[in-house]
C-alpha cells in the first residue's frame, strides 16, 4: 500500500482501500477505482484531511486521471463513531446525503432564489437534471425534497452504475435516472408536453481536452434548437440553469459568446445580469460560471442582484451550507 500526503490529486495505489486517519497525518488519500466512459478513464479518490478548527472531514471525489486538477464531482462521507483506528476502510462508509460541496451550491440555489422552487419539504416540483456526474445534486434534492419528482439525464451508463455504488444513488418512484443523450430527451420531452419548474443543465465531456475552451457544457446544448427545446419544457414560472467550465485566457469573452448563443430566443432582461457571471469572482476564479435563465412569470424583483444574492444565502442558511453543520 502506498499512501501520499504532499498533493491533493495524488493518485495513490492500495490494494485494500484502507485510508490513514488524518489524525496521525493530517491528510491522506486513496484510490479506491478506477473505470472507463465512452470518452476518458476516470478515477474515485477517498480523502480525509483536518481542517484549520482541527475538525475531520472525509470526502469522496470523483476525477479524469489525466486532468487532476478538475474535481467532476465530490461527496461528504458518513464518519465513523470512533476515530480511534490508524487506518480507516472508507468503503464502507456511507455518503453524507446533508451535505452539498462548495462546487455544487451556486449551480443548485438559483431556482429557490427566483421562486421557481419552494423550500417546503412537502413540494411536489418537476425538476430536470441533464448529466449525472456523482449524483451529488439530484441526491441532495431528494434527501430534502422526498416529494420532488426528480428526472435525471445521463448519456453514459457506468456512470449510472458508478453513481449507485460509489455515490449513494437510489432510485423510486420520485427519482430515476435515464440512460440516453441529454439532446434526444429534450426533444421527445417537448412532443410530450413535458414541462419542469426548474432544469439543471451540466453536461461536460469527461474527456475535458486541453484544447477545449469551454468543455461545459456540450456544444449540442448551445444550438438554435436546443435552446428553443428547453425554452418549451420550462414552466412558465421555471428557471433554467446551465453550468459552464471556461479555460479561456478570456473568460468573460468566451462566456459572453455563449449568452449571445443562448439568449437567441430568450429576452435579455431574463437573464439575472452578472450575478454569476462576474460579481462572485472569488469562486469563479477557478473557471465555473453558471448562467440563470427564467420566464416571465418570474418576479423580476428576484432577479435584481441583490436581491437574488439575499435568496441565494437564505438557501445557504436554510440548509447549513456556510458555516453550518452541513459545510464541507
Amino acid at each position: 500500500m502506498v499512501m501520499n500526503f504532499a498533493s491533493l490529486f495524488a493518485l495513490p495505489l492500495s490494494l485494500h482501500h484502507m485510508l490513514l486517519n488524518p489524525a496521525f497525518g493530517h491528510y491522506s488519500s486513496v484510490s479506491i477505482a478506477a473505470f472507463d466512459t465512452s470518452m476518458a478513464r476516470l478515477s474515485i479518490v477517498d480523502i480525509a484531511s483536518r481542517d484549520i478548527n482541527n475538525k475531520t472531514i472525509i470526502y469522496r471525489r470523483l476525477m479524469n486521471t489525466e486532468r487532476k486538477e478538475i474535481t467532476i464531482s465530490e461527496v461528504a462521507l458518513i464518519q465513523p463513531n470512533a476515530m480511534n483506528a490508524a487506518m480507516l476502510d472508507t468503503t464502507k462508509l456511507k455518503v453524507d446525503l446533508t451535505k452539498l460541496s462548495a462546487l455544487a451550491r451556486p449551480l443548485i440555489a438559483p431556482p429557490f432564489a427566483t421562486g421557481s422552487l419552494s423550500f417546503n419539504r412537502n413540494a411536489t416540483s418537476d425538476v430536470l437534471m441533464i448529466g449525472l456526474g456523482g449524483s451529488q445534486m439530484n441526491n441532495f434534492l431528494h434527501y430534502y425534497f422526498p416529494n420532488m419528482n426528480i428526472t435525471v439525464i445521463e448519456l453514459e451508463h457506468i456512470m449510472l452504475e458508478i453513481a449507485r455504488r460509489y455515490f449513494g444513488l437510489s432510485e423510486d418512484s420520485h427519482q430515476h435516472v435515464i440512460n440516453m443523450d441529454g439532446l434526444d430527451y429534450l426533444e421527445e420531452a417537448v412532443k410530450q408536453g413535458r414541462k419542469f419548474d426548474a432544469i439543471y443543465i451540466d453536461a461536460c465531456s469527461t474527456a475535458f481536452p486541453n484544447a477545449e475552451e469551454m468543455p461545459c457544457p456540450v456544444h449540442g446544448f448551445l444550438s438554435d434548437r436546443n435552446i428553443a427545446n428547453l425554452k418549451a419544457v420550462l414552466k412558465k414560472t421555471g428557471t433554467l440553469m446551465l453550468k459552464m467550465l471556461i479555460f479561456a485566457k478570456d473568460i468573460a469573452a468566451t462566456a459572453d459568446k455563449v449568452l449571445v448563443c443562448s439568449l437567441a430566443d430568450v429576452s435579455k432582461d431574463r437573464l439575472v445580469e452578472d450575478t454569476f457571471l462576474k460579481k462572485q469572482n472569488e469562486f469563479y476564479e477557478h473557471f465555473g460560471l453558471v448562467l440563470v435563465c427564467s420566464l416571465d412569470d418570474v418576479s423580476k424583483d428576484r432577479l435584481v442582484e441583490d436581491t437574488f444574492l439575499k435568496k441565494q444565502n437564505e438557501f445557504y442558511e436554510h440548509f447549513g451550507l456556510i458555516g453550518g453543520k452541513n459545510e464541507f
